[in-house]
């Protein structure tokens, strides 16, 4: 079950994403995040469907799943489904929570005026957003 929380821990965004020198550029970030709660078991991203959400996980972890098969697990400080919002793509993987889990979710219209709010998260996601794509393809 996904449950929307009431604020931010102090720490929620790494530091990778925002840097940690300006408190105005992260405060500004994290206005453009829901806070939400995941249950053990749920499915936050599906395969093959239109990705409408992106995700930064403060806490829990998360399988990544490709066909079905393990590809990687995701921790605090990481963050998924990135490639089908730059991209306009499907999901070209499954992420399942496999504990409960503390995330940051943002919209495609959120998550547009993230890249525009930080150089620093925006080089980040497209480094990883690269990175992930040539996995991809090998």
């Amino acid at each position: 079950m996904f449950g929307k929380t009431q604020s931010f821990d102090d720490s929620v965004l790494p530091p990778e994403l925002v840097g940690d020198g300006d408190s105005n550029a992260r405060e500004q970030i994290e206005k453009l995040f829901t806070p939400l709660h995941v249950s053990a078991g749920r499915t936050l991203i599906e395969a093959g469907h239109f990705g409408r959400e992106f995700f930064v996980i403060t806490a829990g972890r998360a399988v990544v799943l490709r066909d079905g098969d393990e590809v990687g697990q995701l921790g605090a400080g990481d963050f998924c489904g990135e490639i089908a919002l730059l991209e306009g793509e499907r999901r070209n993987a499954t992420v399942r929570a496999l504990t409960d889990m503390k995330v940051l979710v943002a919209n495609p219209r959120e998550f547009r005026a993230l890249l525009g709010a930080s150089p620093r998260f925006a080089a980040a996601i497209q480094a990883m957003s690269s990175a992930r794509r040539l996995a991809l393809a090998s």
